[in-house]
């Protein structure tokens, strides 16, 4: 890949774009047998000490995992057919710097407001767009947690560099667009909302 003092040298990693204060965010759970319903406080994220590995946190790590849009939820908790789902409508406390993987960058804007030189531009685009290959990546249910080290290692690494979260396309979802935020408190749920899935489209 490329050493760390790389990225700290060309400034690769930094934040692109600002989710503002009150935008609101979605993330849904699947409704244990024997409940009804979730509550607001059950839609955040798992305790450290049931927290497991995920696309950019480490196990013991919870991040919170949101969505952009509703739908997407559907598809990132893999529901299935008559599955009861809670869905929580979280909202942003203050404005969050995040590094968007889902911006399409103007080579021709970028060239003539910036000092790198073309070449290091270039190389800064491969390698985000390695970075969103690898976020956006499936995974197949026999696949293990190493899978994702490379993308929890370049969170880490955006948390040190002062960057509350990611935004990147759903690998379950075609253009669907999640969010991670590495500050649990940085959103809250305000409302949760209950629904039966009723239907599932399989294609091959």
């Amino acid at each position: 890949f490329t050493s760390l003092s790389y990225f700290d040298d060309n400034k690769i990693i930094v934040p692109n774009t600002i989710i503002p204060k009150g935008t609101k965010l979605y993330r849904a759970r699947v409704i244990p047998s024997g409940k009804h319903y979730l509550t607001k406080k059950e839609m955040g994220c798992p305790p450290k000490d049931k927290a497991t590995a995920g696309r950019a946190n480490p196990i013991g790590i919870p991040y919170l995992y949101l969505c952009i849009d509703e739908a997407t939820t559907y598809y990132e908790v893999r529901a299935l057919y008559l599955d009861m789902i809670s869905i929580g409508i979280f909202e942003v406390k203050e404005n969050l710097n995040i590094l968007d993987f889902t911006s399409e960058l103007s080579l021709y804007y970028a060239f003539n407001n910036a000092s790198d030189s073309l070449d290091n531009i270039l190389c800064k685009y491969k390698l985000l767009q390695l970075i969103s290959r690898d976020l956006s990546k499936p995974l197949r249910r026999f696949d293990t947690e190493l899978e994702y080290v490379p993308t929890q290692l370049i969170c880490e690494y955006c948390k040190v560099r002062g960057i509350d979260g990611i935004k990147f396309y759903s690998s379950l979802h075609k253009g669907g667009v999640n969010v991670v935020l590495f500050n649990n408190d940085s959103a809250h749920c305000i409302k949760v909302k209950s629904k039966e899935i009723n239907r599932v489209d399989i294609s091959v």
